[in-house]
């Protein structure tokens, strides 16, 4: 009889082994060796990409993000990392200046992964890698070396900002520094950024008007197509409307980065320009 309950003790161990076993990821931690070592609040690695630091105070169990630039040639790219207070990984985002790209993995105070999101899945036939090529054929960037592209002033475009909605499935690019300034234009921004200061002497917030006209651009998610555009984007025009106030693009931009969820959840993330910006034709050769 034992060799039968032998067999019957191998058949059982077989069986047991054999069921699907759930792999366990494994647990990430912030390497606190690598960053003390670091002078300030960032640096650069052996393979180029340059890492921020940044204190969460306050924010309960979490206690420090780090933002991660690839190098050169990989542009607009940004990975952001957060930590709890036990040093593990709490999420990890990659970002497309500010679209979120590839897999965003979420994390419990353990180490668990608790959630993952295929970012890429929202997007239409048009990815990031489409308007790379964009931007590379219209001159504001050089894709092979990294590079910003010059205007017809000689100066290269201070900032590039590209967002897409799911829900109109629209890419929206935003390029400042197109051109400069007249005198007369001046003289009108700093009319409207005059502000009184608590002693009562004038100063101007300068913050809310750029130094140069921002280019933008709408383009169709699914064909690619420039819906609409406008190539001397004035930044005293109106660009959102909301809760009855009238907000420029940096105004709106400077709101919304302070209530994003809210503004998500309501649907007023984007602008709500009535009309597109008809198609114009860029005079300058960069």
């Amino acid at each position: 009889m034992k060799p039968i309950y032998l067999l019957i003790f191998l058949f059982i161990i077989k069986i047991s082994y054999s069921q699907p076993v759930e792999a366990l990821s494994p647990i990430i931690k912030l390497n606190r060796e690598e960053y003390q070592k670091i002078s300030g609040s960032s640096y650069i690695k052996k393979d180029g990409t340059k890492a921020t630091f940044i204190g969460m105070l306050g924010y309960g169990a979490l206690s420090l993000r780090i933002e991660e630039y690839p190098p050169v040639p990989n542009i607009l790219l940004q990975v952001k990392k957060v930590y709890y207070n036990n040093d593990i990984l709490e999420s990890e985002k990659k970002y497309f200046s500010k679209v979120l790209i590839g897999r965003s993995r979420y994390y419990d105070e353990n180490g668990k992964l608790i959630k993952e999101v295929d970012e890429d899945a929202k997007f239409g036939a048009i990815k990031p890698q489409d308007i790379i090529d964009f931007l590379d054929r219209e001159g504001y960037i050089n894709k092979q070396t990294g590079e910003i592209g010059i205007n017809k002033e000689g100066s290269k475009y201070s900032f590039i900002k590209i967002e897409f909605n799911p829900e109109s499935n629209l890419w929206f690019i935003y390029i400042e520094g197109g051109r400069e300034y007249t005198p007369r234009e001046i003289e009108k921004i700093e009319e409207l950024s005059t502000i009184k200061n608590e002693d009562g002497s004038l100063g101007y917030d300068n913050y809310l008007f750029p130094d140069s006209y921002t280019y933008t651009y709408e383009i169709d998610g699914e064909t690619g197509k420039v819906l609409s555009n406008n190539l001397a984007l004035d930044p005293r025009d109106v660009f959102k409307t909301y809760q009855g106030k009238e907000y420029t693009w940096r105004q709106w931009d400077y709101y919304r980065d302070h209530h994003r969820n809210q503004l998500l959840e309501e649907g007023e993330y984007f602008g709500d320009k009535e009309e597109p910006y008809p198609v114009q034709k860029r005079k300058e050769t960069p």
